[in-house]
């Protein structure tokens, strides 16, 4: 599953040179509702994994690789919907560094959940 999830990706020297190929074209299915309903299945499967005994298995493969499949139908769902994921992936996780920084700021006499919601509100009235 792992290098199925690489085929519109190419790889120079890192996991972290990963290159996004819009022209490489994996099976798929292109009906959104569809691929809600992969997630579904795989998140199922990946909380069964979770709660069951393959965290005492060898380093929990079975449990990584529901943890591949999930994500796989999840970028799939997104190239369904003509998404890059690797563009929304990189876009998430600076907002969400930014969101960290800004809470990480703030006075310790609130909740990390006060500080992380009132630095999203904070960021979000910015744009």
């Amino acid at each position: 599953m792992f290098v199925t999830l690489y085929t519109n990706a190419y790889i120079n020297r890192s996991y972290l040179d990963m290159k996004y190929d819009p022209d490489l074209k994996p099976m798929m299915v292109s009906d959104p509702t569809t691929n809600l309903k992969y997630i579904d299945q795989e998140r199922d499967e990946f909380k069964q994994e979770y709660h069951g005994p393959s965290l005492t298995g060898v380093y929990g493969s079975k449990l990584k690789e529901e943890y591949g499949d999930l994500l796989y139908s999840v970028v799939m769902l997104g190239k369904s919907l003509n998404l890059n994921p690797f563009e929304w992936l990189l876009r998430t996780a600076r907002k969400v560094t930014a969101r960290t920084k800004l809470a990480k700021g703030m006075p310790d006499d609130c909740t990390w959940e006060e500080k992380w919601e009132s630095a999203k509100r904070r960021l979000d009235t910015r744009r």
